[in-house]
């Protein structure tokens, strides 16, 4: 070292061993809070779905139904932004000519932002099993980083991951919901919340605002969740300080959350209102009805048609209302023990946050059940609106939008999960006796918890789709022959422009357009479809009269016609 360092204050490792014992540290917390508890998930998303990791590239990891919108949603988001250079919340190539708004669509723009970086090495059913792999992972991560700000220890908090990440929920989603499977934001925003609130600094509350970002890129219904969470913790924390008026009004606390309230809303709060908007402007059609998707009690504990061993339960989730999509939402019984066992030794775990997790399980739980509560044995009916749920529609009216109060389940799940970070070690401490009891309920959760496969779908083109991608033109198709999942499919191999199209709310506009386009299609107006609209070509299943006798391809299952030659017939 030279006088000149030493004289400006500058200690320089004096050798490699300095360096090393600088390094070891952060190298070691890297491992433990990153790369061990990845892997640890990653082995265990592959473990549980084995063998589906060996089909990675040559099938796509979700069912033909809504697995292949989110499949489209990709590739829409790609074409907008590095073809047609659009904003991707609108699509000319669905409900045409007139294209139709995207803000009430499923579109999860967080995967399809990372899928125009992926598509550029991947195809895109490799695109889509990559988001589905991270998603589980990444789940599992977040948790993790919650449990442990919580108070949980890292084998705790790394059970805690596996619960929320490997949940029944989670897994029955991952048929095709994908902007349903990336929940991995969700832990993360409260992560973000817990730190600026409880060191409040302007970087955590930017932190927060992004986080908060995040998860509204994936899901609107996951971001209204977190704002709920998010004000009830504010509150819970208020209650909870020793002098109130003094810890809200501090001006640190004060500042950081100013700071994230305005970066939230101008992050945040574009998308929310536009579809406001669109909504009162254009009503959008296409929501739930609430007292279909909504909780019953004993889902909880009986494991639903997504579980392993389903056949065993049939008896009871075969007669939900709704589909096992929505209805496979079990905790267990192992986990309903450990809830139990967890809250009778409360008063050893007074300095945590463990009762605010225990209030959300239940106020989430509650607002689940919908605007009726029903058991499946009992049920009790209520003047609408005077349920949780019901209460919360008249608060917030765009909640009526959703339809699917069983989704709040979400946040009883990660509560649960949090719950066990933080007593599993309480009942671990207790006794030999004990520790077998908790290693017993453990392995229960397991086989509770247990998967049924999740699906693949090889995609490939058909004939008469193929005889269209021939064509040197890019005219529109009338597509009557093939079902709205597939043709949504197959428009990312033909890049042509829809009549239809499968939207998760559509607009009364666009409703009544391709009403319009269904009457000039039965009074054979060929010469408007044509001329007018400006499509070029019309499939029909071939067992059905034939519109003209322009036919450019026909086999057992659909035929296609030329429009412009049917025009001038």
């Amino acid at each position: 070292m030279t006088a000149g360092t030493r004289n400006r204050g500058v200690a320089l490792p004096a050798s490699a061993p300095a360096i090393r014992k600088v390094l070891a540290p952060a190298l070691t917390r890297v491992w433990v809070m990153l790369i061990a508890p990845s892997l640890a998930y990653f082995a265990g998303f592959c473990l549980l779905t084995y063998p589906l990791i060996w089909s990675f590239r040559s099938a796509l990891f979700a069912d033909e139904g809504d697995g292949l919108q989110n499949y489209w949603n990709l590739w829409w988001v790609d074409t907008a932004l590095t073809r047609l250079h659009q904003s991707p919340w609108f699509t000319p190539f669905l409900h045409y000519p007139g294209g139709v708004s995207l803000l009430g669509q499923t579109l999860n723009p967080f995967n399809g932002f990372a899928g125009v970086v992926l598509l550029r090495w991947l195809s895109l059913a490799e695109t889509y099993n990559i988001i589905v792999i991270f998603s589980f992972v990444m789940g599992g991560l977040t948790t993790f980083w919650l449990a442990r700000a919580c108070g949980g220890t890292w084998w705790s908090s790394l059970i805690a991951g596996g619960i929320f990440t490997f949940s029944s929920y989670h897994f029955a989603h991952a048929q095709g919901h994908l902007q349903l499977v990336s929940l991995e934001w969700l832990p993360l925003f409260l992560l973000c919340w817990l730190h600026l609130l409880e060191r409040p600094a302007v970087w955590r509350a930017l932190a927060a605002a992004v986080t908060l970002l995040l998860v509204q890129w994936c899901d609107y219904y996951y971001f209204f969740y977190c704002v709920l969470v998010g004000a009830l913790f504010l509150a819970w924390q208020v209650w909870r300080a020793r002098d109130q008026r003094t810890w809200l009004v501090q001006r640190t606390r004060l500042v950081a959350l100013g700071v994230f309230g305005v970066a939230a809303l101008v992050l945040t709060g574009p998308l929310p209102a536009a579809l406001y908007l669109l909504n009162r402007r254009d009503p959008l059609s296409g929501a739930h009805e609430d007292p279909v998707f909504s909780l019953q009690l004993p889902s909880l504990l009986i494991p639903g048609g997504h579980w392993r061993f389903a056949g065993l339960t049939e008896w009871y989730w075969s007669l939900l209302p709704g589909n096992i999509y929505e209805t496979s939402v079990s905790l267990g019984i192992a986990m309903c023990l450990l809830l139990m066992a967890t809250w009778r030794l409360r008063h050893r775990l007074r300095d945590t946050s463990l009762r605010f997790w225990y209030l959300m399980l239940v106020i989430f739980a509650l607002l689940a059940l919908g605007p009726e509560i029903v058991t499946g044995v009992v049920e009790w009916r209520f003047t609408y609106g005077l349920t949780p749920y019901g209460l919360l529609e008249r608060v917030f009216p765009p909640l009526r939008l959703s339809g699917m109060p069983i989704r709040m389940v979400v946040i009883v799940t990660l509560a649960a999960a949090l719950i066990c970070a933080l007593g599993l070690p309480v009942l671990w401490q207790q006794s030999k006796r004990q520790r077998i009891h908790v290693a017993v309920l453990l392995a229960l959760m397991v086989i509770e918890l247990l998967p049924a496969p999740l699906p693949q779908t090889h995609l490939a083109l058909p004939a008469y789709y193929v005889a269209l991608q021939q064509r040197a033109d890019n005219l529109a198709v009338l597509d009557l022959a093939t079902d709205q999942y597939h043709a949504l499919a197959y428009q990312t191999m033909v890049n042509r422009p829809l009549a239809s199209g499968y939207v998760s709310r559509l607009p009364a506009s666009a409703e009544a357009r391709d009403a319009e386009i269904a009457r000039l299609v039965r009074a054979g107006r060929y010469d408007v479809l044509y001329g007018q609209d400006h499509f070029g070509y019309l499939i029909a299943p071939t067992n059905e009269p034939q519109p003209c006798d322009a036919a450019l391809y026909r086999d057992q299952t659909a035929t296609v016609y030329d429009l412009a030659a049917c025009a001038k017939r």
